[in-house]
């Protein structure tokens, strides 16, 4: 007897929307303007737990944050800012985030991918919750939030760097939400993981300069085939989509 895969109707038409997407995109002379980062959560609930530990436990800066955001809150910011699509990322490291944010990219157009999370300590697990969501083409990429992890060389362990060449051999991108001083760690990661696409989320969070006063960025030296793309900071910034494949991810 044959096995048949079964993959609802609603699977098929968002990857079907998706393919057009990203057509369209790779042969339009249009420019798209994408907001390669931005977060959904319901404040109270597992999304917004890393609040509660160091080092943004009882941070009044992120006072304005300790609310809820869903994707009606962004639509009209998007239709005012001439934003064009973004990039939905992971809010908290657990595997029910996986779902409700594809859940909210089959439900909104403009949600071009998703950054989801997996236990990189566990390869093995990895392969599972990949496995898993191997029919969601929207899942484009995987965050670890390196900066809530009590040991600062977290990254570097070794069952870690494997979790990671899983995620280089399916050619998903690294979202590197790090601190300042775990910038040391992606030159090694790159020579470890050289196919790992790495995205430094907010530059590492460099401290802001005073008001009227530029922000130095020192470039990073690693090995020549490594690339790395960066946001500007703070999150949430816009990034210009040119013509051609864009470099938020492999698959948009």
């Amino acid at each position: 007897m044959t096995s048949r895969h079964y993959v609802p109707h609603e699977q098929v038409a968002f990857e079907y929307k998706l393919d057009a997407w990203r057509f369209f995109v790779r042969n339009s002379s249009m420019n798209f303007v994408v907001d390669a980062h931005q977060h959904f959560w319901t404040y109270g609930t597992y999304q917004t737990s890393w609040m509660e530990v160091p080092p943004y436990a009882g941070d009044p800066a992120f006072q304005a944050l300790r609310r809820s955001f869903q994707a009606a809150d962004l639509t009209p910011e998007l239709k005012v800012s001439g934003v064009h699509y973004t990039v939905t990322i992971e809010a908290a490291h657990s595997p029910t985030e996986n779902e409700t944010l594809l859940a909210n990219a089959r439900a909104h157009d403009w949600i071009a991918g998703v950054v989801g999370w997996v236990p990189l300590e566990d390869p093995n697990k990895v392969e599972r919750v990949l496995d898993s969501r191997a029919d969601d083409a929207a899942l484009v990429g995987v965050r670890h939030l390196i900066n809530i992890e009590p040991d600062p060389d977290w990254i570097i362990r070794p069952n870690v760097l494997r979790g990671l060449q899983v995620l280089a051999a399916r050619r998903l991108t690294f979202d590197y939400g790090i601190l300042p001083r775990h910038l040391e760690h992606v030159p090694l990661i790159a020579r470890r993981v050289p196919e790992l696409r790495i995205v430094i989320d907010h530059l590492g969070k460099p401290p802001m300069p005073p008001k009227n006063s530029s922000l130095g960025v020192h470039c990073l030296r690693g090995p020549p085939r490594c690339r790395m793309f960066s946001q500007k900071y703070p999150a949430s910034t816009l990034a210009t989509l040119m013509r051609g494949r864009p470099q938020t991810s492999r698959r948009i």
